[in-house]
């Protein structure tokens, strides 16, 4: 089991799979809601926390709710043509260090294969690798990282 981290979510404990890697310093992401709300709230993505083969860590500037559809279009390096996206909302959290934000794990859904390759190629780069493989995350009732 070595490339696995225990995520832990108000008494959840889920098996990450693949490790998690710094966005590379061109990464972008325009994040909506789903639906005519999305179009009218606009883009609540502020930042990449970590990148994986199966999804995104972000800090978002509204509240989603575990298992919410998200659309966006996802550049991996600028200049390159962003590609189209959708996420599925795993957790979300609100932000330690931003009070005003959360934290939301974002699984990509039916991932193209163009989309894999960008992904594969930011994990191909040891540069972006992010610590061990293992940690475990434990996030109480209220949210509070412990």
């Amino acid at each position: 089991m070595r490339n696995e981290t225990r995520l832990t979510v108000v008494g959840r404990t889920e098996r990450r799979r693949s490790r998690r890697y710094r966005p590379p310093s061109g990464f972008s992401l325009e994040l909506k809601g789903s639906g005519l709300l999305g179009f009218l709230w606009g883009n609540f993505f502020k930042a990449c926390i970590n990148l994986s083969e199966g999804g995104i860590r972000a800090l978002v500037s509204r509240a989603v709710k575990e298992g919410e559809l998200l659309r966006g279009q996802l550049m991996m390096v600028r200049g390159v043509k962003p590609l189209e996206v959708t996420l599925r909302v795993q957790f979300a959290v609100r932000s330690g260090t931003s009070p005003a934000c959360w934290e939301a794990g974002l699984r990509f859904v039916d991932p193209t294969p163009e989309l894999m390759r960008a992904v594969k190629g930011v994990i191909a780069s040891p540069a972006l690798a992010l610590g061990g493989a293992t940690r475990t995350f434990h996030h109480d009732a209220w949210g509070e990282a412990r």
